[in-house]
């Protein structure tokens, strides 16, 4: 702290400026804290857990949370979204236990129902989460599952999707290799597509997608029954980032 007071010789005191320009640099600085608030910290998000019970029943779904890293707006845009997913996932599965008629003692410990969430991407402004659901409920003839994914932008608020992301061209780059890698399983009997269904098209992955840091990849999801048989369950396809560079347009995925 800057002393404006000194003393003289006769103890009397008046005020001086000691350092009239480290004064002037502070006052600067203080201003622009003022106006600008303070720096954003680095991105972080948290998990947050919802449970409910129908007919003894237990239901619970959890969903990530932005924490920092994001402005005001653009992180209370990105957490509705994320909660708002989270209560219509924990509706379903309310109804689907709410409808179920249960068998007479039934073994409770393999009926629930749950969806996990997981950020699997954080990195300078974006943010890719993947939500992975199951529910097993009496007289159901096998349990179900469920899959989805996000990618926001932090700054923004807004979702982002595969156009973002990369540059023009970025189809037909996308189709190549998801094709590549299917028709590589199919001829080994391990995938196989619907009746009467072709390959799919790049523009169909538009948000069927999310990043993953540590494979430091793009991977597309094929969501069961969409293009499969429902034994397939869901499908992913990773395409390492490093192969896209050329057409990456966002810095966060660019890999060095």
């Amino acid at each position: 702290m800057i002393n404006l007071l000194y003393l003289n010789k006769t103890n009397q005191s008046r005020p001086c400026l000691k350092n009239p320009t480290g004064l002037a640099l502070m006052a600067a600085l203080a201003l622009l804290m003022m106006v600008q608030g303070p720096a954003e910290s680095a991105p972080r998000a948290s998990m947050v857990t919802i449970r409910r019970e129908v007919k003894g029943f237990p239901i619970t779904v959890r969903y990530a949370r932005v924490e920092s890293g994001s402005p005001g707006a653009a992180k209370l845009s990105i957490n509705r979204a994320l909660r708002q997913d989270a209560l219509s996932a924990m509706a379903h599965m309310v109804q689907i236990f709410s409808s179920s008629e249960a068998k007479s003692n039934p073994d409770r410990s393999s009926f629930y129902g749950e969806r996990r969430a997981e950020v699997a991407f954080l990195k300078g402004n974006l943010i890719s989460v993947k939500n992975v659901g199951f529910v097993s409920a009496p007289m159901m003839a096998h349990p179900v599952t469920s899959f989805s994914a996000a990618t926001y932008d932090l700054y923004t608020g807004e979702r982002v999707a595969l156009g973002r992301l990369f540059k023009e061209g970025w189809e037909k780059r996308i189709e190549e290799a998801v094709n590549a890698m299917a028709k590589e399983r199919i001829s080994k009997d391990q995938l196989a597509l619907n009746e009467g269904q072709d390959l799919p098209k790049g523009d169909d992955y538009s948000y069927s997608f999310y990043l993953d840091l540590k494979s430091k990849s793009l991977v597309i999801f094929w969501e069961r029954y969409r293009f499969t048989p429902g034994v397939y369950g869901d499908v992913e396809f990773k395409i390492p980032l490093k192969d896209l560079q050329d057409i990456a347009r966002e810095p966060a995925i660019r890999i060095r």
